[in-house]
């Protein structure tokens, strides 16, 4: 059996204090991962052994149970607010940082349009329909056009973009414009982009904004048989 001391507290505060003085940490004297600064050749090899190596996460081991649970354990994150010394030291940590500045690997044009291709042609890719989106599409169902028939949503054109409803017969296009969202600057150029594109290739462009869609989606369908006989 093991011998019980009977100490004060002042003679386990004074063992504790000796006891301290004598322990080292554990990276004294050895440099860390963060520290040590590795060859180009050791950067090589090692990227050439993580060659067609994947995720973890991406193995047969994670069952859908398992995924949704992770899923569930992420939505609930609560994130520390952005105060302006946090700010301040994620700038601090970044300084020097190439991959943040964006210049780890320059994109050519070329590049930017095969992802965009890709993107766009991806046959697994989902689309969350908007409100707005959604109403018109009802509102095209009242009047007996039948989806993927007479007409297609987020439907591929150009090799170069999505877009809302398609009718293939009268090459006639209908995008849906939040409010918000398409009076931002940067988007307000691509939709000027897009309309050129599209009718510079004979497509019948109706634009329609959230509001108009809110106050009359039948209103707005109303608009395209003024023009056009479908």
């Amino acid at each position: 059996m093991r011998k019980k001391h009977n100490l004060s507290e002042e003679g386990l505060k004074a063992l504790r204090k000796s006891a301290n003085k004598n322990l080292k940490p554990f990276t004294k004297g050895h440099k860390t991962n963060v520290d040590r600064k590795r060859s180009e050749i050791s950067k090589k090899k090692q990227s050439l052994a993580m060659k067609g190596r994947r995720s973890n996460f991406y193995n047969n081991n994670h069952t859908e149970a398992a995924k949704e649970k992770i899923s569930n354990a992420n939505k609930n994150r609560i994130l520390p607010p952005w105060t302006d010394e946090r700010r301040k030291k994620t700038s601090e940590r970044m300084k020097g940082n190439q991959h943040a500045k964006g210049n780890h690997f320059k994109q050519t044009e070329e590049f930017k349009n095969k992802v965009r291709e890709r993107n766009i042609n991806y046959p697994n890719k989902k689309f969350k329909n908007t409100k707005i989106e959604l109403k018109i599409h009802e509102e095209l169902k009242k009047r007996n056009f039948i989806e993927k028939k007479d007409y297609f949503r987020n439907y591929p054109l150009l090799k170069m973009f999505n877009v809302d409803f398609y009718f293939p017969n009268k090459k006639i296009v209908i995008e849906c414009d939040g409010d918000y969202w398409h009076n931002r600057k940067d988007v307000k150029m691509k939709d000027l982009i897009k309309n050129r594109k599209l009718k510079e290739n004979g497509f019948n462009l109706y634009r329609f904004w959230e509001h108009e869609i809110h106050n009359s989606p039948a209103e707005c369908v109303n608009k395209i048989f003024e023009t056009i006989k479908l």
